[in-house]
């Protein structure tokens, strides 16, 4: 997967903004760091509000949230398209030949429903198919199924959780109900369905900045055919997110 986009990357004439809440900060390393890979029409935005407007005007093809800060980038993005929610899922390098996976739902707030997490399903199985894998699902719940009885809470995490593998088998995507076995999920898929954004963005912490699975930024979903990708800001660089989003916008130049 990350091979295909390194690929979608090299041959895309996207202009990309990226967030920059500094000068030199992160965002200007990036931008050195693209332009020495031999990427043209990178641009650096200053503000959260001027970043959304160049994307949403179509003057860029593509955003990076960068340095800038997360609220303020999704409150402009709320107010541009009216979604309630972006639906971020993270690139993740698993390392092994360009293996990836794509995991979600990663912001705090978001995934809190069986619908909603349907939603971040389907579009991400769509994503890595147009990258030229067959999406193999795996849905997460927090325990396992004879622990349904250690709690409310629990219980109906795994019954969400195996209403979503149901829903993906009707719709003819791979999906298994992997529970809290994160580590045969992570080592058998390439989509990952947390049962909660903030049991996701935990998991993203785990597998980034513990585990050291490089992260290649959190594609927008759900404004989608708006391509922005959205960072952690403890990053030194953004280098991956660029390409992340070079290759999203060559993807719909080709929809």
């Amino acid at each position: 997967m990350l091979g295909r986009i390194e690929q979608l990357s090299t041959g895309s004439r996207a202009v990309v903004a990226i967030g920059r809440a500094a000068r030199g900060d992160a965002a200007d390393v990036t931008a050195r760091m693209a332009r020495e890979a031999g990427m043209k029409g990178i641009v650096l935005v200053d503000t959260a509000e001027a970043l959304v407007e160049a994307l949403a005007e179509g003057r860029v093809d593509a955003a990076v949230r960068g340095t800038l800060p997360a609220e303020e980038v999704l409150h402009h993005l709320r107010g541009a398209t009216r979604a309630r929610a972006p639906g971020r899922a993270a690139l993740m390098d698993m390392g092994g030949g360009g293996r990836a996976l794509l995991l979600c739902p990663v912001g705090i707030d978001e995934g809190r429903t069986v619908a909603q997490r349907w939603r971040l399903l389907e579009a991400s199985a769509r994503a890595v198919a147009a990258l030229g894998e067959v999406p193999r699902v795996g849905v997460m719940s927090k325990g396992r199924p004879d622990d349904a009885s250690r709690g409310a809470d629990i219980a109906r995490s795994i019954r969400e959780c195996e209403e979503l593998v149901r829903r993906a088998g009707r719709a003819h995507i791979d999906a298994t109900a992997t529970h809290i076995l994160v580590e045969r999920a992570v080592g058998e898929c390439n989509v990952l369905v947390a049962p909660d954004g903030v049991t996701g963005n935990l998991t993203f912490r785990l597998l980034h900045y513990v585990a050291g699975h490089d992260a290649w930024g959190a594609l927008a979903l759900h404004l989608l055919p708006l391509v922005y990708v959205d960072t952690s800001r403890d990053k030194s660089d953004f280098l991956g997110a660029v390409r992340w989003a070079r290759a999203a916008a060559a993807m719909r130049e080709r929809a």
